[in-house]
């Protein structure tokens, strides 16, 4: 399939608002467009919810392997009270999207917020210590120049952006509790990476 999605049921409404959304290239004929918008007609579930409500996969799961390894504990980093005002609501907002769940487990890693060009924050969880003893899984990554070579004689190149991509393939249940980030306000686990 070309994509499996659980929990993207799409409304007739949000049908409409899914395609308007889609840029279309405008140097393609009215059949060339036609066939592209029938494409994603027949694939909306891949797509979120108007209400930004995300599905997630039933193609894949991640696991961590860390072998014997004891849980790592660390304590929530110092934040400011803007900052703490994010943190409660990023929280709130994955705990009703189902993302993250409340834990009590003895793995615990802090939260980081990094500040965007844009002033904004980007929600990071500071996993370096449970990186460090996770098993590396080896994917040969593919050389650029032959990425390149199979695309030519290519006619049509898309080019597509994941809404919060890395939320959408779920945790094995033996490894959440390594997923487990701590705030200054409790303790929570990722069912979805």
């Amino acid at each position: 399939p070309v994509c499996s999605f659980v929990n993207n049921a799409v409304q007739p409404d949000e049908k409409l608002k899914i395609l308007m959304d889609a840029r279309v290239g405008e140097n393609l004929s009215e059949e060339e467009r036609s066939a592209v918008f029938e494409l994603l007609s027949k694939h909306l579930r891949c797509f979120p919810s108007a209400d930004g409500e995300l599905g997630f996969t039933n193609m894949a799961e991640h696991s961590i392997d860390t072998g014997d390894t004891q849980p790592i504990s660390c304590v929530p980093y110092r934040v400011s009270a803007v900052e703490r005002r994010i943190i409660i609501e990023k929280v709130a907002d994955m705990l009703k999207q189902g993302i993250i769940r409340p834990s009590f487990s003895p793995w615990a890693a802090p939260v980081v917020l990094v500040k965007k060009k844009s002033g904004d924050f980007r929600f990071c969880i500071d996993f370096r210590r449970l990186n460090a003893v996770t098993k590396r899984d080896v994917y040969p990554l593919p050389r650029l120049d032959d990425v390149f070579d199979r695309l030519a004689g290519a006619k049509y190149f898309s080019s597509l952006d994941l809404m919060s991509g890395y939320w959408q393939v779920p945790v094995a249940s033996a490894d959440t509790c390594k997923t487990a980030y701590v705030t200054p306000d409790g303790l929570y686990e990722f069912l979805r990476l």
